[in-house]
């Protein structure tokens, strides 16, 4: 998250160092989601789920060139075909 250390701090101190309209979907500090962890347990389930059920295999003639930046992305969408197993 932008690199911005979240743990043992104010919510004044997140506030400050927070880049003004950052996305965070459930937020920070204090005042975070209470439904924070449950949503990222089911994310997490959906995709065991997927991988379990489901064959995963590119749909790309060819490969995509990553680049980096906060976090490693592709220069165009990914493609993938989805069978189940």
């Amino acid at each position: 998250m932008h690199g911005i250390m979240l743990k043992n701090s104010s919510q004044k101190d997140l506030e400050d160092r927070v880049p003004k309209y950052t996305f965070l979907p459930f937020g920070v500090g204090a005042r975070s989601c209470l439904g924070k962890k449950f949503a990222e347990m089911e994310m997490f389930l959906l995709v065991i789920y997927i991988v379990k059920n489901f064959k995963l295999k590119s749909a790309m003639t060819q490969k995509p060139k990553r680049t980096l930046k906060t976090l490693i992305s592709f220069d165009k969408d990914i493609m993938l075909e989805i069978e189940q197993r």
